[in-house]
């Protein structure tokens, strides 16, 4: 193998090492470390949630570019130089390759999506349950403050659809459903003072 040839192999190899690397720090980015990383001294912040999600499915897409165009390279510097034409013409060549690069974005592009809304919506659950277990079940009767966190939770965090005129017992249950919790039999809500005239 040729100096130059050994060199590029090498380069390109300890690249895709990197690569893993890098991806593997994206990868330890949790539901449950997002969960810690968004609390605040007042709950937690959604807009800090949908970032980070973001950030890891973007982060995601990018390494395995990376990483397939080093499996190329890779591939390219060990089996060195071929006879091989791609396409009839210079044009056609560089179609191809558009095309090449253009249907793996696409793919990884449709995968990140995916893995973007099952990061947050597995961290979505996380803080509503724990909300739940932590600050509504253990009190009886369930405060009446805790109405518009509820709201909140079920509405803008977990994305759920409004009903009219839905009763705080029903919310609850149904946001208890959606997080996969048992609403307690004995659970009831503070009486709430009747509108002033």
């Amino acid at each position: 193998m040729p100096l130059d040839q050994f060199l590029n192999l090498t380069a390109t190899v300890l690249g895709a090492l990197g690569t893993v690397y890098v991806l593997k720090s994206i990868l330890r980015l949790t539901p449950h470390l997002t969960e810690r990383l968004t609390a605040t001294f007042f709950g937690h912040n959604i807009h800090d949630v949908e970032s980070l999600s973001a950030q890891k499915a973007d982060s995601i897409v990018g390494a395995s570019l990376v990483g397939f165009a080093l499996a190329l390279a890779i591939l390219n510097s060990a089996i060195g130089p071929s006879p091989t034409q791609v396409g009839s013409s210079r044009a056609t060549a560089i179609l191809l390759t558009l095309l090449a690069a253009v249907v793996p974005l696409l793919i990884l592009l449709a995968a990140g999506r995916q893995i973007e809304s099952r990061h947050r919506e597995a961290t979505a659950v996380l803080i509503a349950s724990m909300h739940l277990d932590e600050d509504v079940f253990k009190r009886d009767p369930v405060p009446a403050w805790e109405i518009p966190s509820l709201r909140y939770f079920a509405f803008d965090l977990l994305r759920m659809s409004p009903i009219d005129n839905e009763s705080p017992e029903d919310l609850l249950r149904r946001l208890s459903e959606r997080v996969g919790r048992t609403v307690p039999d004995n659970i009831r809500f503070e009486e709430q003072p009747a509108p002033q005239r």
